[in-house]
């Protein structure tokens, strides 16, 4: 079956300095662009949702973004038409999809990722949103150097809308991206998947990452999320980060899976209303089983924040772990306050606005020691809680509950970019280099590489 819709794109040769690359690439194969002057090739971007890629093109082997405008460009938004991509947004990715691809299965790869000779406007159509005067905005805040990303090629859920395909090729399309998914109804193979995904999200956000993106074209056909640079690593479960579109972070995932439902049943067309006992059995099954699905997943790996590997927590019977599961998402909950991390684009990371949840140093000494938390519902439950800790359990403890705070976009990350950018055009290779190496460092850390994972 045919996976995705492409149209070609021309693209030549452009001058390009590379700041990162995976082991063994050919980063002069990816150094291609629309405004280049060398030699000539023809990239194909991917057509997803209404439009689709409107900056990146498939070739030599990957998936590069920052190409300049492709055809399927959306002319209406102005920060969407450049067909641009700026440095400080390339570099979070790459670090991002790095810390992804070591967290979960079928992860999108990231392979290089390079500097081009010219400076980019930077997206600030949030601050226009929010009311900002860009006449007031510096100039450091509107231009950035630009930059080529190269990656896996993706295959999106989105790509399945303009296929035009029945209900019955919907299914076999995600089917076959999803052997494990496989059942003879419908309603059972969409919550099938929507249970994959939240075990992405859950895996994922209990690594205190918050994907800070519901659009349904930035998740894989396997629902796992990329073009990740409005992501973040969360300092602190209790500080209730708000993700784009004002979402509390206890709340993103089950929005996303939300999305994800209507995108497939509805808006894809799965959902027949000719059909009313199968409508019936998909809404059951579907829209009214979301909270408990996305509930469930979070529970089962809350018991990463242990040292327990998913391994060790699927051969629990589920009754026997859920005490101290919910005690476990109880201390991590407790003192949550609600506000906005942004004022507009422009985050303001000097407000006293962290509570600091210090299961860095609780959770490994309860592990180890059994030490007494600050939590009584979690002292309870895992006095109660019948299983042998190990030396590793606390070793993975520890890592788990490490500080995310090199990783986190605000303020660390992403300050640290926005002041090497120049407005004059002089390029700092190596403070953009070694903004990567030492995230990737840190992530050798509390994230090492399972050179058996897939």
């Amino acid at each position: 079956m045919q996976t995705m819709l492409t149209v070609p794109v021309t693209l030549r040769k452009k001058a390009c300095i590379n700041l990162w690359s995976a082991p063994n690439m050919d980063v002069e194969s990816f150094h291609y662009h629309v405004d280049g002057d060398g030699e000539e090739i023809v990239g194909l971007a991917d057509r997803y949702g209404v439009l689709g890629s409107g900056r990146a093109a498939i070739f030599s082997g990957g998936f590069v973004k920052g190409i300049g405008p492709t055809p399927l460009v959306n002319e209406e938004r102005h920060f969407y038409s450049t067909g641009s991509l700026i440095i400080t947004d390339a570099v979070m990715e790459v670090i991002y999809l790095e810390a992804i691809d070591r967290l979960v299965d079928n992860a999108i790869k990231p392979l290089m990722l390079s500097l081009t000779d010219v400076m980019e406007e930077i997206n600030l159509e949030s601050a226009i949103d929010a009311g900002y005067d860009l006449d007031d905005v510096p100039l450091d805040r509107k231009i950035d150097h630009g930059a080529l990303l190269g990656r896996e090629i993706p295959t999106r859920i989105a790509h399945i809308y303009p296929l035009e395909l029945n209900r019955q090729e919907i299914i076999e399309y995600l089917v076959s991206h999803n052997p494990d998914i496989a059942d003879d109804k419908y309603c059972f193979v969409i919550q099938k998947f929507l249970i994959k995904v939240a075990n992405i999200l859950a895996v994922l956000f209990i690594n205190r990452f918050s994907v800070g993106t519901t659009a349904i074209s930035n998740f894989s056909i396997h629902g796992v999320p990329f073009d990740t640079a409005s992501s973040s690593f969360l300092r602190d479960f209790r500080n209730c980060w708000i993700a784009s579109g004002k979402i509390p972070v206890w709340e993103e995932n089950k929005v996303i899976l939300n999305d994800l439902t209507s995108y497939t049943v509805d808006f894809l067309g799965i959902y027949d209303v000719d059909d009313i006992d199968g409508s019936v059995e998909m809404i059951d099954e579907t829209y009214e089983k979301i909270d408990q699905i996305w509930e469930d997943a979070l529970h089962r790996v809350s018991l990463l924040m242990l040292g327990l590997t998913l391994e060790e927590i699927d051969c629990f019977e589920k009754e026997a772990v859920l005490p101290i599961q919910k005690a476990i998402i109880g201390y991590l909950q407790e003192g949550t306050i609600d506000y906005d991390l942004y004022d507009g684009d422009i985050a303001d990371w000097r407000a006293p606005k962290w509570v600091g949840l210090h299961f860095d140093e609780e959770l490994p000494a309860l592990v180890a020691e059994r030490k007494q938390t600050s939590f009584a519902p979690l002292n309870e439950a895992f006095s109660d809680f019948n299983f042998t800790f190990t030396d590793e359990h606390v070793e993975r403890c520890k890592m788990i509950t490490a500080s995310r705070l090199p990783l986190t976009n605000v303020p660390t990350l992403e300050l640290k970019l926005r002041n090497l950018r120049n407005v004059d055009g002089n390029i700092d290779f190596e403070g953009y280099r070694s903004v990567i190496d030492e995230a990737f460092l840190y992530m050798d850390e509390i994230f090492p590489k399972d050179e058996n994972k897939n």
